[in-house]
């Protein structure tokens, strides 16, 4: 698109070096393009445009800052440019979360995921995506929904992102660390609430609906000689809150541990890496070695994936089922055994499930991207992760919020499934797994092999078999 006179132009102005300084480099092979309406009057319906998005991402940065938006039609180009900051200068109600402010946060984080991989976005102004009284803590993006007709390719132009918006609500437990006095970084006072954000145009298609076009906008560049994007106003930017100490960043940050482009905790990988560990493999076979004792023993362990690890055992008391863990610090595991007792089970029990509840609830987990809770037996071994943390935390909101809740849930556990001690292995574990799957409980169950050198994930398909089910 640089033609010989735009060119010349640069060579007077500079405006690819003030470019590059202001916003920094476009990412070309990221643009994102969108038929549009024309623009000019009286072309046929076939003389559609062409709107393209280019993201332009800072030297040594890691979220899209600003985009350049070009439009095509026959014989007509023009571009324009949108940065991050703009989006404090557009209407932002505060009880209306889909307004202009938020469709324009979203269009950036839609950008960010296409680049990035960015999924989840930690919402720093607090004016952002907020509903009354909440205030929302961060933003999941899921693929893009697009209308009748349109191409697949990822676009915030005529299309719908689906998001889901977290709000700090009224805290459901009392007397936990974490969730007293204010519910702060609680993620039990975090509510899910998924939206659809849908628009047509950022920029002026001359039809007089679309979008709307932010302050900045325009044919031309945008910025104050035509080709550059617009400077930021600096302090005299309106609508800024507390929480947003420079007014020329944007009200929002990727959340970079969730990110899906660069994360190393795949939950197969994590039981893999525990195995090739010195003590993880010791301890399993130490624990099996101990089942002709008439108590349960477990070892919590601490920074399994280095040289610092620690291990520290605990044991329940004799000729009853079950071993109290509870670790005074945040942990990163814990292997127990289900000893040779005509009561016990082959699977994990309902008090296992419920205390890898209550450890998470708690702050006991040190990283949820790399718990694991293990039980071995004299026949079974399983490691069991919590894999999606929205989906557990739903789960335990709706199943185990109150004593009546949670015996029900006990109920349908045992009962409702057919788990006892008197199943066949195999029948325990479909159960169990099928169980876990049915109510969404976000987690998922490896099974060991014979010797304990190797755990691979299982799931119950559509036939109801138990089959390997791998994470990538």
């Amino acid at each position: 698109m640089w033609n010989t006179n735009r060119g010349k132009k640069n060579d007077q102005e500079h405006f690819v070096e003030k470019t590059v300084n202001q916003v920094g480099f476009p990412y070309w092979s990221k643009a994102i393009k969108k038929a549009a309406k024309s623009r000019t009057h009286g072309r046929a319906a076939s003389d559609s445009a062409i709107v393209v998005y280019v993201p332009f991402v800072r030297d040594s940065q890691n979220f899209v800052n600003a985009s350049m938006v070009i439009h095509i039609e026959p014989g007509d180009t023009t571009f324009s440019y949108l940065c991050d900051w703009q989006y404090s200068q557009l209407a932002n109600n505060t009880t209306v979360i889909n307004d202009t402010a938020e469709n324009f946060a979203i269009f950036f984080m839609a950008l960010d995921k296409n680049v990035f991989g960015h999924e989840k976005f930690a919402i720093i102004d607090s004016n952002l995506f907020k509903n009354g009284s909440h205030r929302a803590y961060y933003v999941t993006l899921s693929d893009p929904v697009n209308a009748g007709g349109k191409n697949n390719i990822l676009t915030p132009v005529e299309v719908c992102q689906n998001g889901t918006i977290y709000w700090f609500e009224s805290c459901p437990y009392e007397g936990y660390p974490q969730c007293t006095p204010t519910c702060d970084h609680c993620i039990l006072c975090l509510t899910p609430h998924s939206y659809s954000y849908c628009w047509d145009e950022y920029i002026d298609d001359g039809s007089g609906g679309g979008g709307g076009s932010p302050p900045g906008g325009g044919d031309g560049g945008g910025g104050g000689n035509g080709s550059t994007p617009p400077e930021c106003p600096g302090g005299g930017v309106a609508a800024r809150t507390e929480n947003v100490t420079d007014p020329c960043t944007p009200g929002w940050n990727p959340d970079i541990e969730t990110t899906s482009s660069d994360f190393p905790d795949n939950p197969c990988k994590v039981v893999d890496s525990l195995m090739t560990t010195n003590n993880f493999p010791l301890y399993c076979s130490t624990l099996r070695d101990s089942l002709n004792l008439n108590y349960e023993k477990a070892f919590m362990f601490w920074d399994p994936f280095s040289a610092n690890t620690t291990f520290e055992e605990a044991n329940g008391v004799p000729g009853t089922l079950g071993v109290d863990v509870e670790p005074s610090i945040p942990f990163d595991g814990v292997v127990h055994t289900h000893y040779n007792d005509s009561l016990r089970l082959s699977v994990f029990s309902f008090d296992d499930f419920f205390k890898l509840y209550d450890w998470f609830r708690n702050g006991k987990i040190k990283s949820v991207k790399t718990f694991t809770l293990s039980v071995i037996t004299d026949s079974t071994a399983y490691v069991m992760m919590i894999t999606d943390s929205t989906a557990f935390v739903n789960f335990g909101n709706k199943y185990l919020n109150s004593k009546e809740n949670i015996r029900i849930f006990k109920s349908f556990f045992y009962d409702g499934n057919n788990i006892n001690e008197n199943k066949s292995v195999a029948e325990n574990e479909k159960a169990f797994v099928s169980a876990l799957q049915s109510t969404n409980a976000g987690v998922s169950v490896f099974r060991g092999n014979n010797t304990l050198t190797q755990f691979g994930r299982i799931k119950v398909n559509i036939n109801n078999q138990v089959r390997p089910f791998p994470c990538n």
